[in-house]
């Protein structure tokens, strides 16, 4: 269990992030949204370790992750950000990056390392083009290579930051549902930074709305509550309809 708990943090002499507690739960998606500014990323990078908190503290299964070594965090935590470079490199290789914290510095695969990228690489979908090169795949395509690699680190607790802004609707639904099998499938933590507000109330069971660097609600999606600071905060509307026995949110500025 990924715990934050009065958490604060930011760069320079600014804060970001003020006195943000929530529990991120094995087997459920965490979807935190807010607009731009709002401390989202920053979120992410402190629980990855690339920033350290001000304040608070950040734990897993009741140990602080400052007390973590470099190793034992990356075996922790994997974080899939935002940008997404397409090195000359073939997606076999660039997926075996995922198993960083096992091989040390020789980068030697073992066989239960390719036997862990062999199996990320087909969960999502990528074993056909192990050996094309990075930079010749679509968009679409480099995300689930980025997905593949973050599974490949096999960490409890995955971050996804903004996975689905470069991808069109459809893609953007098939890969919202693949982060959701991990969690319901594998038993992993995992937390979507999203700004997609209809996104994130179709795969998160927990929902953190931030607003300028504080907490306005973290709990259960389903219920009235967050709609309700959805719709304050964004300035917008709720919109629910069904179609084909499928239900769908869409919100719509007021």
């Amino acid at each position: 269990m990924l715990e934050f708990s009065r958490v604060c943090a930011g760069y320079g002499k600014r804060d970001i992030l003020q006195d943000i507690s929530f529990t991120a739960r094995p087997g459920t998606v965490t979807a935190v949204v807010g607009k731009n500014g709002s401390g989202k990323s920053t979120l992410a990078a402190c629980a990855a370790g690339l920033l350290p908190v001000r304040g608070g503290h950040i734990s897993f299964n009741g140990k602080d992750l400052s007390a973590f070594s470099r190793q034992e965090l990356a075996r922790t935590v994997s974080l899939m950000p935002q940008s997404l470079p397409a090195p000359g490199i073939t997606v076999g290789e660039l997926v075996s990056f995922g198993r960083a914290p096992y091989t040390g510095l020789s980068g030697r695969l073992s066989p239960q390392d390719k036997k862990a990228v062999q199996r990320a690489a087909e969960r999502c979908g990528v074993e056909p083009f192990l050996s094309r090169r990075v930079d010749t795949l679509s968009g679409g395509e480099r995300q689930r290579v980025y997905l593949a690699l973050a599974l490949a680190q096999e960490t409890p607790v995955m971050f996804f930051d903004e996975p689905s802004s470069s991808l069109d609707v459809g893609a953007r639904s098939d890969f919202m549902g693949m982060l959701s099998g991990l969690a319901k499938d594998l038993g992993r933590t995992v937390v979507v930074i999203t700004h997609e507000l209809s996104d994130a109330l179709m795969v998160a069971d927990d929902l953190v709305v931030l607003e300028k660097g504080r907490l306005l609600y973290a709990g259960p999606t389903r219920e009235e509550a967050p709609t309700r600071t959805l719709e304050r905060a964004f300035g917008v509307t709720r919109r629910v309809f069904e179609e084909d026995g499928q239900t769908f949110t869409v919100f719509r500025a007021k």
